[in-house]
């Protein structure tokens, strides 16, 4: 049986998302490594986005890194939301609401995974 092993110092990583943008949380920018550029997708079946980390500039990648603030990150990216919301349906990224969701970091993979299924409270 494999197992998801607690480590009572680690930090829930984190991101907010709202009708406008995605707020990575500066934890969860750590843990990714800080990437210059970052690229944006989203499987529909298991309603998840996608976040991967990019040094370098490529096709379709956003500006990262040099959007921090003190301790965070927003990307503004109104197509991006739109389009998810189009896939998930009423009742979730609410107009005007910031909604806190859990996120994994996949080392190996340079891939932040933010699980929209269950939104924090």
């Amino acid at each position: 049986m494999d197992f998801e092993w607690y480590y009572p110092n680690s930090e829930l990583l984190k991101v907010s998302i709202s009708d406008t943008s995605i707020t990575f949380y500066n934890e969860t920018v750590e843990a990714m490594g800080t990437p210059k550029y970052i690229l944006l997708g989203f499987n529909e079946d298991n309603k998840v986005i996608g976040v991967k980390a990019c040094e370098t500039q490529v096709d379709n990648s956003l500006a990262f890194s040099l959007k921090q603030k003190n301790s965070y990150i927003r990307i503004n990216d109104i197509k991006f939301i739109r389009f998810i919301k189009s896939r998930l349906g009423e009742g979730h990224i609410e107009k005007s609401k910031q909604q806190r969701y859990s996120a994994k970091w996949d080392k190996e993979k340079e891939i932040l995974y933010i699980f929209l299924e269950k939104p924090l409270n």
